[in-house]
């Protein structure tokens, strides 16, 4: 528990950052998107509604164009933004014990390799929670201000989706950091550089030693 409160400490304002951008993004663009529709439906009809490529990934253009599709279209983008937040900090919270050299201190602590890394396992989940549902608020906000008679329970598993995704990116962000930084073998620089020296003070004398 102190390290998962140390660890939300250290990290809550990337992911508050996060949080607000996506936020104000989706809010911001739901309501410009809605206003652009409203104005070109027809000529997207023209132009995009006897396209094969809607036709072959399942997709109408009449749902393309309604409040939901249009949800559904924006947030198959912030999905990408927030996988990219889920997996950097999946790999970042590991990695920042080797790049800021904290990981000797981190270990010396009472607590086991196992605990500190389901501290911060939590952390990412925890973080990445947050991130989702203030984009879920965003969302219900802009849909309920800007547009009427809204499928709910749709709204909810398109908004839900996302989280899913960032889960699944922050889990491969985890498994990145851990297996392919050492910050789980915290004292392996310190016996290298041990055996340099002992090398390197062997070498010297026998440098010093006298040619017979």
């Amino acid at each position: 528990m102190i390290i998962l409160k140390y660890e939300l400490k250290r990290h809550r304002k990337y992911i508050l950052g996060w949080a607000i951008a996506l936020a104000l993004c989706v809010f911001v663009m739901t309501p410009t998107y809605y206003s652009f529709m409203d104005v070109s439906t027809g000529d997207l009809y023209e132009t995009l509604g006897t396209s094969d490529f809607y036709k072959g990934v399942g997709v109408s253009m009449e749902y393309l164009t309604s409040p939901l599709g249009i949800y559904a279209f924006l947030t198959s983008f912030f999905m990408i933004a927030s996988g990219i937040f889920g997996m950097h900090f999946g790999i970042a919270i590991h990695t920042k014990e080797c790049s800021e050299r904290t990981s000797e201190y981190l270990f010396t602590k009472p607590h086991t390799r196992k605990t500190i890394y389901w501290a911060k396992a939590f952390t990412v989940f925890f973080g990445v929670v947050v991130v989702s549902m203030v984009y879920l608020l965003a969302s219900f906000l802009a849909l309920a201000l800007f547009r009427s008679g809204i499928d709910w329970g749709e709204f909810f598993l398109i908004a839900l989706s996302l989280m899913l995704v960032t889960l699944f990116l922050a889990a491969m962000g985890l498994l990145v950091g851990i297996l392919f930084f050492t910050q789980s073998k915290p004292t392996f620089d310190r016996r290298v550089n041990c055996l340099c020296r002992v090398l390197r003070h062997q070498l010297l004398q026998h440098c010093q030693q006298p040619c017979h």
